[in-house]
């Protein structure tokens, strides 16, 4: 099929509802240069889709902010074998190329020629590499303006103007947290560990999605998530409930901005420890995430 994106689930998330106001939270205290208006769109598969319009009030100042963006990860699944990559590696005293997988998907990144193709028109087309564009040009953009080879138009089409059309991104506290990540604990400890994904806007924390690995072999990817028992019907009552508790945590967070929500009740579930959670969202918030950085 041309595009596998077609037939989606449309969930737009409108940024400015998903963080709280500065003046809430006196930690607030960074200065933004800068204003955003931001899209954010999910599918169940995992996928996140973004555009965002980042501008200076200052009409006269280019410092070099790219204008507009185009954007997606996959913050429910990391491994797929459409990514992967080549590193030099040391066998027998020789350097040879090994083929390994990559620790996330970005859309453009995959083996992908056609999805490598349609990211390039869209750098063209919204001038990453220079040349001008105004908002005015791409809102009068329609889906029979462009063709892709496999991304929907109309999906970039709609993310665009719906980004375009929104009101300034709310400003948050978290500027030194990256704009986006999928992070897991080192190690599986009693055959488990969290996964945790999220992308960061102006300080906000818009999207965060938690899950739970289980562990089934040895190998990288040899493991079951606990989002995808739900989904099959193969989760536990028990199992069901961790699932449930795990949502309103990732409720709590995006509504306080705030890695450190915790929600009452049970630290137990299913023989899963919540505590490991909170304990790794306060690394989080605490900037020391990069042990949870997967290099493999």
């Amino acid at each position: 099929m041309k595009k596998v994106f077609l037939c989606i689930l449309f969930i737009l998330i409108l940024s400015l509802v998903s963080c709280k106001d500065k003046d809430d939270n006196p930690k607030e205290e960074y200065n933004w240069p800068y204003t955003q208006k931001v899209a954010i769109l999910s599918q169940d598969d995992g996928w996140y889709y973004t555009f965002s319009h980042s501008y200076y009030e200052e009409e006269d100042n280019d410092s070099g902010l790219i204008p507009f963006n185009f954007f997606a990860i996959n913050l429910r699944y990391r491994y797929n074998d459409a990514y992967m990559t080549t590193e030099k590696v040391v066998v027998d005293d020789k350097v040879v190329d090994k083929v390994v997988p990559q620790t996330v998907q970005i859309l453009g990144a995959s083996n992908s020629e056609e999805i490598k193709n349609d990211m390039y028109d869209v750098a063209e087309l919204l001038k990453y590499d220079g040349g001008e564009v105004t908002k005015e040009e791409l809102l009068e953009l329609t889906v029979d303006d462009i063709q892709f080879e496999e991304l929907d138009e109309e999906l970039f089409i709609g993310l665009m103007k719906t980004a375009l059309n929104s009101e300034p991104h709310k400003e948050g506290k978290y500027a030194e947290i990256p704009s986006y990540a999928l992070l897991t604990e080192p190690e599986y400890l009693s055959n488990y560990k969290f996964q945790i994904g999220f992308l960061n806007y102006m300080g906000c924390i818009d999207v965060i999605y938690i899950d739970v690995l289980y562990k089934t072999g040895s190998e990288y990817d040899a493991y079951i998530q606990l989002s995808d028992m739900v989904d099959s019907g193969e989760a536990s009552e028990e199992q069901i409930k961790l699932f449930e508790k795990i949502q309103d945590i990732s409720k709590g967070i995006v509504e306080e901005n705030d890695f450190t929500y915790k929600e009452d009740g049970e630290n137990v579930i299913a023989d899963v420890d919540i505590s490991r959670l909170y304990n790794f969202l306060t690394d989080i918030e605490n900037s020391n995430y990069t042990k949870y950085i997967v290099m493999q």
